[in-house]
């Protein structure tokens, strides 16, 4: 995480939220009462990282990350998201029967614990 602070405090000045709809998400997150699921524009890799530091800087806990292939592809990036229990769904995966199964049984039990997951949608 160091690394990336330190990336991000040298790469942007400041980040602009909306303060007042950030609370009521953190709010909605830390309760665990019900699923929340986020779903960035993903117009580049630049949201994930945007979603993480504005977590880090609430004291919110990262997401569980569900993305395609491209997403996985930096090592990097693909290391650091599996780790923390993130996952991807591709096309040739998809296909397998067993795999399905075993994504259904993960994102079941994600919610059922009222887990925060991110999805990005292709």
């Amino acid at each position: 995480m160091y690394f990336f602070l330190s990336f991000w405090d040298r790469t942007f000045s400041q980040v602009i939220t909306n303060r007042e709809q950030l609370l009521k998400i953190k709010e909605l997150i830390l309760q665990k009462e019900k699923n929340v699921v986020l779903l960035p524009t993903h117009k580049s890799f630049i949201d994930m990282w945007l979603l993480s530091f504005i977590h880090q800087e609430e004291g919110i806990d990262l997401p569980f990350v569900c993305g395609d292939t491209q997403l996985f592809q930096l090592a990097f990036l693909s290391s650091f998201i599996k780790n923390a229990g993130g996952f991807n769904l591709d096309e040739k995966s998809m296909k397998s029967e067993l795999f399905r199964s075993v994504v259904d049984g993960y994102v079941f039990a994600l919610m059922k614990n009222n887990q925060l997951v991110e999805l990005y949608l292709e």
